[in-house]
């Protein structure tokens, strides 16, 4: 019996090496967590190779999954460099085309770099490329052969997340930055809270809402009308002006009105080189009763 680890819990980066398996051009995966080199049954038919059968010789994954062994060959591997080496290899039905175990890095006195990517191999450095391993379930239906196999790599430094069917579209956004940052656990948790809530997110900036139950009266006391004059807006920007004005009429964020009281409005701009439009209430303010005798109340009465 032999164990050998050849899929991880989780996603993480393996290197691979672009080589060539009996003069076939190859990716080989670099996986110091398998004892034996392993090559898939398809990639041993492509390359013509005659398998011999094993023993009680099988494979076991880190799920705890048994995978049937099709049996051993003797293969020769150029893993880049120009040199082949002979390899006793095992063959299994595996998605991979070609994992180096530890058999052959120990034998090939292989010294791996992962941070810069680098294997070395006897005396010659050799660039790997990046790539995320597969995560297989432990039931793999079977497909027609009118279906083709594919395997889907990511080959960014990013975790990928799929995005959940029914999730509305306007949080998207929202659910990628968010789970990127949870465990899985939580990601559940947050995916029903969004989901159960997603009526309260905006879809879009015109969707901000409104409350019409209740009046704010604003207490100035006895204090005149203030009207102050409009400040002049460069020309440049009049345009501008007019698109924001218009925008937030109809949305019912203001509406035509006729009222002594006056404030200019101030133009802002956001980081992200929009515009904020304000308006300068600070003479108002001057004038407006603030009502400090609500701290640390608990009834009210009118």
């Amino acid at each position: 019996m032999v164990d050998i680890v050849m899929y991880r819990s989780t996603p993480t980066p393996s290197l691979v090496l672009q080589g060539r398996l009996n003069g076939v051009d190859c990716d080989f995966i670099v996986d110091t967590g398998a004892r034996r080199t392993i090559m898939s049954l398809a990639i041993i038919k492509k390359c013509g190779i005659n398998t011999k059968a094993t023993g009680s010789v099988f494979i076991r994954s880190i799920s705890g999954e048994k995978l049937p062994v099709e049996g051993e060959a003797l293969v020769s591997i150029d893993v880049g460099d120009g040199c082949s080496r002979a390899q006793e290899v095992l063959v299994a039905q595996i998605p991979e085309y070609c994992v180096l175990g530890l058999d052959f890095l120990i034998a090939q006195r292989c010294v791996i770099d992962p941070a810069n990517g680098i294997v070395t191999v006897g005396r010659k450095q050799l660039e790997a490329t990046n790539a995320w391993s597969a995560i297989l379930k432990e039931d793999v239906a079977e497909f027609s052969e009118e279906f083709q196999e594919l395997s889907i790599v990511n080959m960014a430094g990013e975790e990928v997340l799929e995005e959940k069917e029914g999730c509305p579209p306007h949080l998207k956004v929202l659910w990628k930055e968010t789970m990127s940052r949870l465990t899985v656990n939580e990601r559940e948790m947050a995916e029903k809270l969004l989901k159960e809530y997603s009526d309260v997110f905006a879809k879009n900036s015109a969707d901000i809402g409104s409350f019409k139950g209740c009046t704010h009266p604003i207490d100035v006391g006895e204090s005149p009308p203030i009207r102050q004059a409009p400040r002049r807006i460069p020309l440049h920007r009049l345009e501008e002006v007019e698109k924001l004005v218009e925008e937030m009429e109809a949305n019912n964020v203001i509406e035509p009105s006729i009222s002594p009281w006056a404030s200019p409005i101030v133009l802002v701009k956001k980081k992200d080189g929009s515009t904020r439009f304000c308006i300068d209430y600070r003479k108002l303010n001057s004038v407006f009763l603030f009502c400090g005798a609500c701290g640390g109340a608990a009834l009210f009465a009118d």
